[in-house]
C-alpha cells in the first residue's frame, strides 16, 4: 500500500511540475518596433551619425555645423538644419538642434537604416526655446553610442 501511494504520490508531482513550467513559460517576449518618431525624422538620424562622426574624429572636442555637413554626401543636413549646440552633461553629451522647415519624412531608406531607427530610444518632450529637439550620445569611454532622440512637443 505504501508503494502505490508513493507511486501516486510522484506521478502528482510530476504533473504539478509540468504544469507549472508551461503556464510560466507561457508569457510573451518583446518583439522590437520602430518608433513613430524616427520614421518622420529619419533626418535627425542623418545628423545624429554625422555628429557621431565628428564626435569620434575630435574625439569630443568642439565643432561647427559646417563640419557636420561636409560628413552629409546626401545634402539633407544642409537642406534641413540651419543650427546645432553641443553641451556636456553628467553622463552624456547632448547635441540640440534647429531645423530650417519642419521635416515631411519623405526621405526614402534602406533596411540597415531602418534597423538602426528601431535602436534608438525616441521622445516628444519640451526642448529649450531655440531649439526643436536633442540627440544624446554617450562619452568617448563607449564610442559615442546614440542614446536618445528628444523632439520638441508642439503646442
Amino acid at each position: 500500500m505504501k508503494i502505490g501511494s508513493a507511486l501516486y504520490c510522484g506521478k502528482e508531482r510530476w504533473f504539478l511540475l509540468t504544469l507549472t513550467c508551461l503556464l510560466g513559460c507561457g508569457t510573451t517576449f518583446k518583439v522590437p518596433t520602430r518608433s513613430p518618431h524616427g520614421a518622420a525624422s529619419f533626418d535627425v538620424l542623418v545628423l545624429a551619425t554625422s555628429i557621431q562622426s565628428c564626435l569620434k574624429e575630435t574625439k569630443g572636442g568642439e565643432f561647427s555645423l559646417k563640419e557636420v555637413i561636409q560628413k552629409d554626401s546626401s545634402g539633407i543636413i544642409a537642406n534641413r538644419f540651419e543650427q546645432i549646440h553641443l553641451k556636456s552633461r553628467a553622463g552624456y553629451i547632448s547635441a540640440y538642434f534647429k531645423r530650417r522647415t519642419p521635416s515631411n519624412g519623405k526621405i526614402g531608406i534602406n533596411e540597415n537604416e531602418r534597423y538602426r531607427l528601431m535602436g534608438i530610444r525616441w521622445d516628444i518632450t519640451k526642448i529649450l526655446a531655440p531649439f526643436d529637439g536633442e540627440i544624446r550620445f554617450d562619452y568617448g569611454e563607449r564610442f559615442y553610442r546614440i542614446r536618445k532622440v528628444l523632439i520638441n512637443k508642439k503646442d
